[in-house]
């Protein structure tokens, strides 16, 4: 389940040196396979502003190769607020991620 992250760094990234892997480090664009349900989340006051713009390109990438793709924009929620509602029972994170979990 991906959460609040940067998932292209086709356009480089702080913390990979090398230059030359920065595409092959970007999930986005390395998608071959996929659980049949994703969840993708980020919270509405994030840190980086790209954290919803790539959110949203992955579910878009997902969905174009027949996976089962949600996007789920946390509002109120920094990134560390978005990453603690993963152990938060009353999130709605927490209560989509048990629904995937358990099949509901």
């Amino acid at each position: 389940m991906p959460i609040s992250g940067i998932y292209d760094f086709s356009a480089g990234a702080d913390f990979i040196a090398d230059r030359s892997l920065c595409q092959a480090a970007s999930p986005l664009l390395n998608i071959a396979t996929w659980p049949p349900a994703t969840v993708v989340a980020f919270g509405s006051h994030e840190n980086k502003p790209t954290y919803g713009e790539d959110s949203q390109r992955l579910v878009e990438a997902l969905r174009q190769r027949g996976a089962a793709a949600e996007l789920m924009r946390l509002e109120g929620l920094d990134h560390a607020g978005t990453v603690l509602a993963l152990a938060d029972e009353s999130s709605p994170l927490f209560q989509r991620v048990e629904q995937l979990l358990i099949g509901s």
